[in-house]
C-alpha cells in the first residue's frame, strides 16, 4: 500500500505531466491553481487522470474546497466506502452491514415542518431498531411472515422497516392516506401477522366494522399514543422491546421481500411480489445513471411507502452511506437545514 508521501509525489508527477511544467517546481503544499495558473474546469482534467490512474471515482464533495496537492493526495489515499451490492443476497443483509460499517456517522435526520426533531448515526439507528426486532421474534414472528407499515413519513417507519428485514420477514408498506376499509381490506389480502401503525390512524381502523376482517392479524405496534389512552388491544410500539441480540435470518435473493400494492386507479388494488434482487439490481442501476455518494442526502417528501420514496430515500441512502431526512410534513423551511 502507497504512503501519502509517495501518493502525494505520483499526483505531483502527474500534475507535472499534464500540465508540461517542471516536477521539481512543485511542492506538496503548493495551492496548485496558483502555481499551475489553472481554472475549475482544468482542475477537473487533472482530477479526472487521477481517477483513471489511481482506479478510484472521487465524488465532488470529497474534493470542494480542496487546492493543495498533499490534501488531494490524502483524499485519493482513503477513497469513500459503499457497500458493494452486487455481493449481496439480501436487503436486510446489506442493511445490516451499513449499520457496522458506517457505525458513527449520520444515517437519518428527521425534521417536521420548521423544526428539525433528530439526528441518528447508523449505530443509534441499530440500536432503536435491534430490541423492536428482538421483540417481533420473541412474538414468534418467523421468517418470510409479512408485517405491514401504515404510516406518514418518520425515522420509526425506517426502523420498523429493518427491524422487519433483519427477522427475514416480508415488509407490507401501506399508505396511510387510504381509508380505513381499504387498509383493512389489503391487510387481508397480504396475511399480514404484524401492522406498525399511529395512534390516530389505529383509532380509525379499530373503529372500522371491517376490524375482524384481517384474521390473520396478531400484533398491533402503535406509536405516539397518549398516556392512559385506550390502545384497543394494540401494543405501545415505544414498549415493544426485547431483550438480547436478534438473530439475523439470512434471505436469498429469489425471497420476496416486499408486497407493494398499486393505487387501485384502474380498479381493485394489485399486490406486486418484490424480490430481494429487484431491490438490489434497482439500486445498483439507479446509482448508475444517478450517482450516489457517501454524505449525500436524500429529501423525504413522497410517501415512504411509495416505490421511489422507499427505494431511494431508505435502501439506497442507507445503503451508500448517504443520509435519508424524513419529514412528515415537508416545507420549503426544511430544505436548508437539511442539506447544509
Amino acid at each position: 500500500m502507497r504512503t501519502i508521501d509517495q501518493t502525494t509525489q505520483e499526483v505531483l508527477n502527474l500534475a507535472s505531466k499534464h500540465f508540461e511544467v517542471p516536477a521539481e517546481s512543485l511542492a506538496p503544499d503548493d495551492d496548485f491553481f496558483r502555481k499551475l495558473g489553472i481554472n475549475s474546469l482544468q482542475a477537473l482534467e487533472l482530477l479526472s487522470r487521477l481517477e483513471n490512474h489511481f482506479g478510484i471515482e472521487l465524488p465532488d464533495y470529497e474534493v470542494q474546497g480542496v487546492s493543495d496537492f498533499r490534501t488531494l493526495a490524502s483524499r485519493i489515499q482513503s477513497p469513500p466506502v459503499m457497500l458493494d451490492l452486487s455481493k449481496y443476497q439480501s436487503i436486510g443483509a446489506a442493511l445490516k452491514d451499513a449499520l457496522e460499517e458506517f457505525s458513527s456517522e449520520v444515517c437519518l435526520i428527521e425534521s417536521d415542518r420548521e423544526r428539525e426533531k433528530e439526528r441518528l448515526t447508523y449505530q443509534e439507528f441499530k440500536q432503536r431498531a435491534h430490541p423492536l426486532a428482538k421483540a417481533m421474534q420473541d412474538a414468534a414472528f418467523k421468517p418470510a411472515d409479512r408485517a405491514a407499515i401504515i404510516m406518514t413519513n418518520q425515522s420509526k417507519w425506517l426502523i420498523s422497516a429493518y427491524a422487519i428485514f433483519h427477522g427475514g420477514g416480508v415488509l407490507v408498506p401501506l399508505d396511510y392516506k387510504l381509508t380505513a376499509e381499504e387498509q383493512w381490506q389489503l391487510l387481508q389480502h397480504s396475511g399480514a401477522s404484524v401492522l406498525v401503525t399511529e395512534y390516530p390512524i389505529w383509532r380509525q381502523l379499530a373503529a372500522s366494522p371491517l376490524r375482524n376482517s384481517a384474521t390473520i392479524l396478531k400484533t398491533v405496534l402503535v406509536t405516539e399514543a397518549p398516556p392512559n389512552a385506550d390502545l384497543f388491544g394494540a401494543v405501545r410500539w415505544e414498549e415493544f422491546r426485547g431483550t438480547g441480540k436478534p438473530a439475523f435470518i439470512p434471505r436469498q435473493r429469489s425471497d420476496v421481500a416486499t408486497i407493494v400494492y398499486s393505487s387501485g386507479t384502474g380498479g381493485r388494488p394489485k399486490g406486486c411480489m418484490m424480490t430481494h434482487e429487484n431491490y438490489l439490481e434497482q439500486c445498483i442501476a439507479l446509482t448508475s445513471i444517478y450517482p450516489f455518494a457517501p454524505g449525500f442526502r436524500y429529501l423525504s417528501i413522497l410517501p415512504t411507502n411509495h416505490a421511489i420514496d422507499f427505494m431511494v430515500g431508505f435502501l439506497r441512502a442507507l445503503h451508500l452511506r448517504g443520509r435519508g431526512c424524513a419529514s412528515p410534513h415537508a416545507s420549503p423551511g426544511i430544505c436548508p437545514r437539511s442539506f447544509p
